[in-house]
C-alpha cells in the first residue's frame, strides 16, 4: 500500500471539513412538529367525542390548534382522522376555520348561508368508503389560532369517539458541521494521522529483505 497517498488524501480531507466548519456552510433540512392546542399539549392521538345529528343538547364541539410556524419556508400543516372505536361504518364531518369565521357561525347558528361565507382551511369526512382521511390545511392566514370543528351525520342515539393527529412541516437552515470540540478533535486527529504517513520515510529494501528473512 502507498501510504504516503493515504496520508495525503486524510491530509485533503482534514482540510476540506476544516473548511466546510469554518465558512459555516449551511444545508436546508425539513422539520416536522406535532401541532400544540391552547393548554400546550401536543395534538397528536387526540380523541374527540362527536355528537350524532340527531342530538338536541349537543351541535358542533371543537378545539382551538395554534400554529405557530407558519413563517417557515415551505410550510405545510396536516393531519388524519380515523374512527377511535373501529366504527366500520363512520359518517362525520370536520371543518376547520379562524376564531373570526367560528364567531360568524355560532352567531347564526352555523346556518348553510353562513358555511358559504366562511373561509374554510380544511376538510375531512368520514363514511363506511372512507374510514380514515388525509387532510391539509390550506391558505392558512396571519391567524395563529384555527378551530377544527366536528359533527356527527348519523342518526342514534350515542356520541362517537374520533381520533385526530396534526403536523407541521417547514424548511429550516442548518450549519453542516458545527464547530464543536469532538469534530474539531476529529478533524486534528486525521490532519495528524495524515501528516505522519506523508512524512514518515520508507523503510529500505534491505530491512525489508531481512524482515522476510527472518
Amino acid at each position: 500500500m502507498n501510504w504516503r497517498w493515504l496520508g495525503q488524501a486524510l491530509l485533503l480531507t482534514s482540510l476540506i471539513i476544516g473548511f466546510i466548519m469554518v465558512a459555516d456552510v449551511k444545508t436546508s433540512g425539513r422539520v416536522e412538529s406535532f401541532v400544540r392546542l391552547e393548554d400546550g399539549t401536543l395534538l397528536v392521538d387526540r380523541v374527540i367525542d362527536v355528537p350524532p345529528w340527531n342530538s338536541s343538547t349537543e351541535g358542533w364541539v371543537s378545539f382551538t390548534a395554534i400554529l405557530s410556524h407558519k413563517q417557515e419556508v415551505g410550510y405545510e400543516a396536516y393531519g388524519v382522522i380515523v374512527p377511535s372505536d373501529g366504527d366500520p361504518e363512520p359518517w362525520m364531518v370536520m371543518r376547520v376555520v379562524n376564531e373570526t369565521g367560528l364567531s360568524d357561525l355560532v352567531f347564526d347558528s352555523f346556518e348553510e348561508f353562513v358555511w358559504n361565507r366562511t373561509k374554510v382551511y380544511a376538510w375531512a369526512y368520514l363514511d363506511e368508503n372512507q374510514p380514515q382521511y388525509y387532510f391539509e390545511l390550506e391558505g392558512v392566514d396571519e391567524s395563529d389560532k384555527y378551530v377544527f370543528l366536528f359533527r356527527g351525520l348519523k342518526e342514534e342515539d350515542r356520541s362517537r369517539p374520533i381520533l385526530i393527529s396534526v403536523k407541521e412541516a417547514w424548511y429550516e437552515e442548518k450549519t453542516l458541521l458545527e464547530p464543536t470540540m469532538p469534530n474539531l478533535l476529529i478533524v486534528v486527529g486525521v490532519s495528524v494521522v495524515g501528516l505522519y504517513l506523508v512524512t514518515r520515510k520508507p523503510e529500505s529494501s534491505r530491512k525489508r529483505l531481512l524482515k522476510k528473512a527472518k
